[in-house]
Parts: C-alpha cells; sequence; structure tokens
C-alpha cells in the first residue's frame, strides 16, 4: 500500500489546481482520475465547445469578407469531420501538456474508480483504486464534478441527447430543438445557427442567460433572433414523444430532428462512500465550509461535486482556499468578484452587480450604458452592430459595482474590469489610468468619460 499526504478523487479544474499547489509546497500527492485528465472541462465540454465556437467564428469573418466583396469565392464547404480532427487535437494537446506538468511537479496520476473505503485502524484515509489500495495519512480532496441533468433523455434515447454527444456528432441536424437557454445552450444555439441549422431555443423562465444583467440578456436574445434563432420564455416542456416536442399544455407543438437538453448539471454524489466516513451533503452537493472543508475534518471538496458556480475558475478558486488552510494560509472564500463569460456570437460578459441585485440590495446606483462601437478598434474588426458596454457605479462614492458587456473579446476585457472592482477603485481612480488606443478595452475610458462628476 502507497501513503500519501493528500489524495484527490477528480483531475478535473478544481482536482488538477489542488494537485499542483500542494506538490509545490512539497505535499506528496495522489490524483485519482476515471477518466481523463483534465475533467470535463477539458475533455467534454468548455474547450471542445469553444473549438466549436472559434471555427464558428472564423465563419462567420469569412462570410462577412464575401459580403463586403473582399472574397469573391462562392465556395462555402464545411466539413463536420475536419472540426472534430481540429477539436481533438486541441484538446489532446492541452491534456498532454497539463499531465506533463502535473508530472513534472512529481504528482502521482493514478487511473481508475477511487472508491473511499473509510479509516483504518491508525485513523487514516483509505482508497481503493481497482485492486490497489492507497493510503492519506493528511488530507482527502474530493473533486468528482458533475453531470448533465437530464428529465427526458430515459424516454427517447438517441433523439434526446446531452452536450457531450454533440461535441461528437458526425453530422449536423437540420433543426434541433435546445430545451433551457443557460450558457451551454446559448452557445450551443449560436453555433449551429452559423452553419445554418435551424434553432429552436426554450426556456422556462422569463428571461435567457443565467444572472446575465436583463438588458444585456434583452439586446442577446434581439441578436440571436435576428440572426435566425427562435426563442421561447416562459415555456415549459411537458412531454417528447414519437419526435414530437409539447410544450405548454399542448399550446406550442414542435418536431424536430434532434433535442438537445441544457437544463443544468447536478454534482457527482457517491452517497455510500460519504456516510460512510460522515461528509454532510445535500440534494445541491458537498457541503462546505469558507475554507471549502466538510463536516469532516481533514476532508475537503471543491468544483461542481459542492454545486454552487460550476465554473472552471470557481474550482480554481476553491482549489486555492483548501489548499491555503491545509498548507496553513488561510484565504478565505468569497464568491462576490466571480466574471462570467458567454461564448455567443458575439460574447457576453460580466461582473458584480446587476441593476436587479442592486435594488434587491437597496444600493443606489448610477449606470452608463454604451454601444462598443465607441471603440475604434472594435468598430473596424466588427463593424457597427447591437454590442453594448454597460457599467454600474454607487451613487455616493462613485465605486465601481458592476460590469455587463456583449461584444466580441468582451472576455478578454472582463479581468480588467475585476481588477477594478476587486479593489474598489472609483471613477476618478478609474480616468487616471492609460488606455492603449486603439484597442477594445479602450471602451472603459469611453464610458467613464460619460459618467457626472
Amino acid at each position: 500500500m502507497t501513503k500519501y499526504d493528500v489524495i484527490i478523487l477528480g483531475a478535473g479544474p478544481g482536482g488538477y489546481k489542488a494537485a499542483e499547489n500542494l506538490a509545490k509546497a512539497g505535499q506528496k500527492v495522489a490524483l485519482v482520475e476515471k477518466d481523463s485528465v483534465g475533467g470535463t472541462c477539458l475533455n467534454k465540454g468548455c474547450i471542445p465547445l469553444k473549438s466549436f465556437l472559434h471555427i464558428a467564428k472564423a465563419y462567420e469573418d469569412y462570410d462577412m469578407c464575401k459580403r463586403k466583396g473582399i472574397f469573391i469565392s462562392e465556395s462555402n464547404n464545411f466539413s463536420i469531420q475536419g472540426l472534430l480532427d481540429y477539436k481533438n487535437r486541441i484538446v489532446t494537446d492541452l491534456k498532454k501538456g497539463l499531465e506533463s506538468k502535473l508530472t513534472y511537479l512529481k504528482v502521482d496520476i493514478i487511473h481508475g474508480v477511487g472508491k473511499i473505503l473509510g479509516k483504518n485502524c491508525d485513523n487514516m484515509f483509505e482508497v481503493l483504486v481497482g485492486n490497489n489500495t492507497y493510503i492519506c495519512s493528511g488530507k482527502l480532496i474530493l473533486a468528482m464534478g458533475s453531470k448533465p441533468i437530464s428529465f427526458f433523455k430515459h424516454e427517447n434515447e438517441g433523439y434526446i441527447v446531452d452536450s457531450e454527444y454533440m461535441l461528437n456528432m458526425e453530422q449536423l441536424p437540420k433543426n434541433i430543438v435546445i430545451i433551457g437557454a443557460g450558457i451551454v445552450g446559448l452557445e450551443m444555439a449560436s453555433f449551429l445557427n452559423t452553419f445554418e441549422t435551424e434553432v429552436t431555443l426554450i426556456e422556462q423562465r422569463d428571461t435567457i442567460g443565467v444572472s446575465m444583467d436583463c438588458e444585456v440578456a434583452s439586446v442577446l436574445g434581439k441578436v440571436l433572433q435576428r440572426k435566425g434563432v427562435k426563442i421561447y420564455i416562459n415555456t415549459k416542456v411537458d412531454t417528447i414523444t414519437n419526435n414530437e416536442v409539447s410544450c405548454n399544455n399542448g399550446e406550442l407543438i414542435f418536431h424536430p430532428e434532434l433535442v438537445l437538453e441544457t437544463i443544468g448539471r447536478k454534482p457527482v454524489i457517491e452517497r455510500e462512500e460519504l456516510d460512510k466516513i460522515g461528509v454532510a451533503y445535500s440534494d445541491r452537493g458537498i457541503l462546505v465550509n469558507q475554507y471549502c472543508e466538510t463536516s469532516v475534518e481533514g476532508v475537503y471538496a471543491c468544483g461542481d461535486v459542492i454545486g454552487t458556480w460550476m465554473l472552471a475558475h470557481a474550482a480554481y478558486l476553491e482549489a486555492d482556499v483548501l489548499s491555503g488552510h491545509i498548507l496553513n494560509q488561510l484565504k478565505e472564500l468569497k464568491y462576490d468578484k466571480m466574471p462570467t463569460i458567454l461564448y455567443t456570437h458575439p460574447e457576453v460578459s460580466w461582473i458584480g452587480e446587476t441593476e436587479e441585485s442592486c435594488n434587491a440590495k437597496n444600493i443606489t446606483y448610477k449606470k452608463i450604458v454604451i454601444p462598443m462601437s465607441y471603440s475604434g478598434r472594435y468598430m473596424v474588426e466588427n463593424g457597427k452592430d447591437n454590442a453594448v458596454f454597460k457599467i454600474l457605479y454607487e451613487a455616493n462614492s462613485n465605486r465601481l459595482l458592476g460590469a455587463h458587456m456583449m461584444g466580441n473579446y468582451s472576455s478578454e476585457i472582463i479581468l480588467a474590469l475585476e481588477t477594478m472592482i476587486y479593489n474598489n477603485m472609483t471613477i476618478e481612480k478609474m480616468r487616471d489610468l492609460i488606455y492603449p488606443h486603439p484597442t477594445i478595452g479602450e471602451i472603459i475610458s469611453q464610458a467613464i468619460e460619460l459618467t457626472e462628476d
């Protein structure tokens, strides 16, 4: 039996980040993974889908050049196999790089399903992987990830699919119904619409986008609709039978070639194993404190399995927090400055307070909303479109509260705005910064020029 300071179950973003942190500090770490290092994000989610969306954006740019008379070729041939090959190369290269880094840090990667056996007579955790038992003398980290929620898939296997299926499909559907207008649903809708799949997007809530500013969500909805995506909000799917999707008690009927469920994900909870060692959990995930420690001392959890933000960078934060606690370098878990990015065409990024949250908290605020085309570079690369940039700031102190934008490259600007919010910067301090010209990030200076003194 091999003995470790730390055993980590799950090699997704939270798991491998914790492994890196602890190995750098001299801990002997075992990283157990039943599938592929990198987890859902690298292998079946974020990176594969962003590869698809990158190609879709390139296709849109090419199409724009043809419309402007810059390219005159009439060929629009699209190869789904070429797209899959491109995606697979990206995933393979990133996975090799990650495995190489972990090996360099002397992290032992153990492939297989890790099963928690409990504590031995020496009060140490034992984990079984295959026929081998590994002993954790110090800490146990649970990072088993999540899986898609499915209400209908069992009824019509092969007709109702999840995002993993879509990322490996060998032929694009002519038409599709997507259930759920959250991040994955919107990104899939954007991708498929680019390649002329007829997309119908169904959302039970009264707006699209999870936690998105309502004003920006409304603009994004109009952009997608103008591109041909059919969006139905306040719409509940009742049944899916015989290639028919029935909604709102039969008021709406659709007959798509395929149905994609993107209604969310749920933590992977191994109840029997958690009960065996006394770790508390709920239907939403494993319960942790502000240091990501569970109800059992020395057992930590991070990533999707705790059921909070379910974002890779949230898992990185949680891994940093629990690693700090293990190494006596305390850092509390705070989600109030968590950026979120939607990689539709155009992109949407946001951080901090929304108008809705300010009103709920009785925060007196002011806002500035301007077109992204106020940036010269944005205008050059995207033309005059409906993209918007919005900031909220506190009325009394002029402190930046939130930023919300829809426009390509917004994902690259959000970090600067996160830094400003993190450091409690006021509009006056933001004015003191030098904004390079011409850049898309220059839109920040364009907005604050319009604020009231």
